[in-house]
């Protein structure tokens, strides 16, 4: 679901792009993915290589939205790249399964090879131009449209993770008497748990509701609050993971068999967790802004 949020890009493509990938006025589902591929100037448009890995829904998307170098004799152009959106359709794509991994198996998260394809130059977008739609969405920076989604869903993960063990617990006998319910370490572990999830989740929250507000009042956002997503989203994480482990842990043998709800949810949310985005190392990043320094990191 995530990964297929790149309907943005009609704000970014001319009239003729748009009209191409939302034809008939339907809602396309579009894969994406960050890693850029290599693409040179032809006729009309351009020819775009590469290899794109972990590409969330790629079998059910129309289109795929990678990035692109524009090369100039095998290297990126002078001075500043022309770093582009390529709208590349499912029949200019060769899918490799290898998404063989231990939770969020349904996504589909397979690698994209792509070879010498041709993408007219109404299908791509430069990065750095200003959106065609002025509307409070459009005016953001369209990476923080979409970088906060994969903690959402990793949240979400832990959160249900979190019921599924107030579920368990008032009916599960324990090995030295008693219900799981009644144990004073179970009762202490998951409060002091949840508060520190809901906490994360209002951190994250108040981020979104701050650049939401910046886009209204037709400001630029700064670095300081790029920097708080990436805080809120890093922070989100490490408590996530803390919880997930958690409660894992206090649903005793139950966690162990497949088909338990905290067993899967335990794979998927880890799995989550494990997307750069949300990496510890923007902390530095984040660290370095709040002291007036450059932030060193990409994406910032």
């Amino acid at each position: 679901m995530w990964n297929a949020n790149f309907g943005f890009t009609a704000a970014m493509l001319g009239e003729a792009g748009a009209a191409k990938v939302w034809a008939g006025g339907r809602e396309p589902v579009l894969a994406n993915a960050g890693q850029p591929g290599k693409a040179v100037v032809v006729d009309g448009g351009y020819r775009l290589s590469g290899q794109w890995s972990i590409v969330s829904g790629i079998e059910a998307a129309e289109w795929f939205v990678p990035l692109g170098v524009v090369m100039d004799g095998g290297q990126p152009a002078t001075g500043k790249p022309d770093v582009r959106l390529f709208h590349v359709g499912q029949e200019q794509l060769k899918i490799e399964h290898t998404w063989d991994v231990s939770g969020m198996r349904a996504t589909g998260s397979h690698r994209v090879v792509i070879e010498d394809a041709f993408v007219p130059v109404e299908l791509t977008a430069n990065i750095d131009e200003p959106l065609r739609l002025d509307r409070p969405t459009y005016r953001l920076n369209p990476i923080l449209l979409v970088f906060g989604g994969c903690t959402a869903v990793a949240l979400g993960a832990v959160e249900e993770a979190i019921e599924e063990l107030v579920a368990l617990a008032p009916g599960k006998a324990t090995p030295f008497g008693g219900l799981l319910a009644e144990q004073p370490h179970v009762q202490e572990t998951l409060a002091r748990h949840e508060a520190a999830v809901r906490a994360a989740r209002l951190f994250l929250f108040d981020v979104a509701r701050r650049i939401d507000e910046t886009a209204e009042r037709g400001e630029r956002t700064t670095v300081a609050l790029h920097a708080d997503l990436h805080s809120a989203m890093a922070h989100a994480a490490a408590v996530g993971r803390n919880a997930l482990v958690a409660m894992y842990r206090l649903g005793s043998s139950t966690s162990l068999y497949r088909g338990n709800a905290l067993e899967r949810l335990y794979r998927d949310g880890m799995v989550a967790l494990q997307h750069v985005n949300q990496a510890p190392d923007f902390f530095g990043g984040s660290g370095r802004v709040r002291l007036g320094l450059e932030p060193g990191l990409p994406l910032f």
